[in-house]
């Protein structure tokens, strides 16, 4: 049951993102801006469930790619 609350989050994140991106190219900002602010938006709508990510998540999915190997 979990995994499939994880999925449709996951789904409704990218259909979010791809028009994002294609607000931001019009309104000429960075991606990451406009993402930022619709995250931001999305914070203060009651509806929505609080998402609780693992720590394994973050350490082996987010914090890698963030890290120079030099």
């Amino acid at each position: 049951m979990e995994e499939d609350r994880l999925f449709i989050v996951f789904l409704a994140v990218a259909v979010v993102v791809l028009p994002a991106r294609g607000l931001a190219g019009r309104l000429r900002m960075p991606d990451a801006i406009v993402l930022v602010l619709l995250g931001m938006a999305a914070g203060f709508v009651p509806a929505l469930p609080a998402v609780v990510v693992p720590p394994e998540v973050v350490l082996l999915g987010f914090l890698p790619s963030g890290t120079p190997w030099r």
